[in-house]
């Protein structure tokens, strides 16, 4: 048996996007960063998502939302550390004159 059990175990299989999200059901759900570009097996538990991954061999649920419907977003603050929601330093697409 290997050391480290399989994804397969947690069913379907979504990689953590760049941006700390998966997309389920056509929903994207905020995954805290540390897990970017790894895999989870997300699924739902009635109206709450569950979202578990590996660490240090051992599969732990990592981040919790409701059920959201299509093209609405889930995101937790806490998944981005650093960085305050709205809050952004604007900058020039080109260095021409303003028009």
């Amino acid at each position: 048996m290997p050391e480290e059990p399989s994804k397969a175990a947690f069913g379907n299989t979504r990689r953590v996007g760049k941006r700390s999200t998966i997309s389920v059901e056509s929903v994207h759900y905020s995954v805290p960063h540390e897990f970017v570009e790894r895999g989870s097996g997300p699924g739902f538990h009635g109206d709450e998502l569950i979202v578990p991954a590996m660490v240090a061999g051992n599969a732990i649920e990592v981040a919790y939302h409701l059920r959201s419907t299509p093209g609405r977003l889930r995101i937790s603050d806490e998944h981005y550390p650093g960085a305050v929601r709205g809050e952004r330093t604007p900058r020039a697409t080109n260095h021409g004159p303003p028009r």
